[in-house]
């Protein structure tokens, strides 16, 4: 009998253990990641590379060559390529969206990047924020699931508020996207706020 619970118990509790376990790898992959883009988004700053990206340019080749030369990269192409074919909004699998083509980038850690500009003067606005340049959709896991929103997706804003360039997580410095479980794609970008600030899984809504 007690041999009997011990498994009961253990068949419960492992399960849950590795499933904590795996979403905070994400949220470590997530945060390294983020620093990362943020460094090279400052270097646009310096030396006159401010002018090096076109953020008018469709597709976003100038954006994605900039940060392809300044990251350890595995491969580069369309976005199909690296990405896995649909996603889910945080916490609601009922609804599936999928990304365009546009170009992409794979390190060599396995996280994945899609770039997509806005306008050429950075006046693209989300939320309160009114100097979007573009943005850079990161999974941090590549085709691997869960594709959801806030779990292994997340997105990067690159805003020059005061002429300055800064990356921004979705969510943050008042961009649109809250991160409520069940809400659509645009509501659940806020998530990618919320998780650089999270500890521990248990921290995320």
């Amino acid at each position: 009998m007690v041999i009997f619970l011990i498994g009961v118990i253990a068949g419960e509790t492992i399960p849950v253990l590795l499933t904590t376990y795996q979403e905070k790898e994400l949220l470590t992959r997530w945060k390294k990641t983020f620093s990362v883009i943020s460094q090279i988004t400052v270097s646009l700053n310096d030396n006159g590379n401010n002018s090096s990206i076109n953020w008018g340019l469709v597709p976003p080749l100038t954006f994605k060559n900039y940060y392809k030369q300044n990251l350890n990269v595995l491969g580069d192409a369309l976005a199909p390529a690296f990405f896995a074919p649909t996603f889910h909004p945080y916490k609601n699998t009922s609804v599936s969206f999928g990304i365009t083509d546009t170009y992409a980038l794979i390190l060599a850690d396995g996280v994945t990047l899609y770039f997509n500009s806005m306008l050429s003067n950075c006046g693209f606005p989300s939320g309160t924020l009114a100097n979007m340049c573009g943005y850079i959709i990161v999974d941090v896991n590549g085709k691997n699931g869960p594709n959801m929103i806030g779990k292994d997706f997340f997105q990067i804003i690159i805003a020059k508020p005061n002429g300055y360039y800064i990356a921004v997580p979705a969510g943050g410095n008042g961009s649109a996207g809250t991160c409520v479980a069940g809400s659509n794609s645009v509501d659940s970008l806020g998530c990618s706020a919320k998780a650089l600030l999270a500890k521990t899984p248990a921290d995320m809504p």
